[in-house]
């Protein structure tokens, strides 16, 4: 009869390879999951930094447009400027103050009310015209 030799010396180190195994699967389990919690969190911060640098830069071009453009200000009370990822409503609180409201197309939105000035177009002075028409 051969008899069978046993691979640990010790009966109590039987299935300790397993119980570590186990342990190590665990580890490596929580260590993924961490990660992988870490990497989802960094992706839904720059969407939201994406998100906010578009708004932003939707209501700057509406205030440009609004500040250089006399014609659309005065022809009504509120208006509508539209991008290509959303859009910028804007209306009049008062005289010079307006408020504008851009929304994306996902939801992400974003209310600044900015101050308008009136600009004042300088007409030449009737004396430096007159000084042009000398010259030869």
């Amino acid at each position: 009869m051969t008899s069978k030799k046993p691979l640990l010396r010790n009966d109590r180190e039987r299935g300790s390879i397993l119980i570590s195994a186990v342990l190590f699967m665990a580890i490596a389990a929580l260590l993924l999951t961490g990660i992988a919690s870490l990497v989802k969190m960094q992706v839904k911060q720059l969407s939201q930094v994406q998100n906010s640098y578009e708004v932003r830069s939707m209501i700057n071009l509406a205030e440009k447009v609004l500040t250089y453009s006399e014609t659309e200000r005065e022809a009504a009370q509120n208006g509508n400027i539209t991008f290509n990822k959303g859009s910028v409503e804007w209306s009049r609180v008062n005289e010079q103050v307006y408020r504008l409201k851009a929304r994306l197309d996902n939801g992400h939105e974003l209310v600044k009310e900015i101050s308008v000035q009136q600009k004042t177009i300088k007409e030449p002075d009737i004396a430096d015209s007159d000084e042009m028409a000398e010259i030869p």
